[in-house]
């Protein structure tokens, strides 16, 4: 089931629905199922909580590659050919 991050206004509590309880975090954001809909999310002054900042790669963080990964997501310099694979028309085989 996905969700949806939304906050509340400051010193919000929490809301229910369907026998569900909704509690902020620390932040004051709430982690709802998508499904909920948006009129119940605004009848409790809920809007969509700023995303996540991202915590850089361990490499990253300590003065290395700004990419992470270990290059096993590198393209091959030569085309591969499925066996049994024609050439089109004037090209090579």
């Amino acid at each position: 089931m996905s969700k949806i991050r939304v906050q509340g206004p400051e010193n919000f509590g929490g809301f229910s629905h369907d026998g569900q309880s909704y509690v902020p975090d620390d932040e004051g954001v709430i982690e709802v199922p998508a499904h909920l809909p948006t009129e119940v999310l605004r009848a409790h002054g809920l809007k969509p909580a700023a995303t996540k900042a991202l915590k850089p790669l361990a490499k990253a963080a300590k003065g290395g590659d700004e990419v992470a990964g270990d290059g096993s997501d590198k393209v091959a310099e030569e085309p591969v050919k499925a066996k049994g694979a024609k050439a089109a028309k004037g090209g090579e085989q």
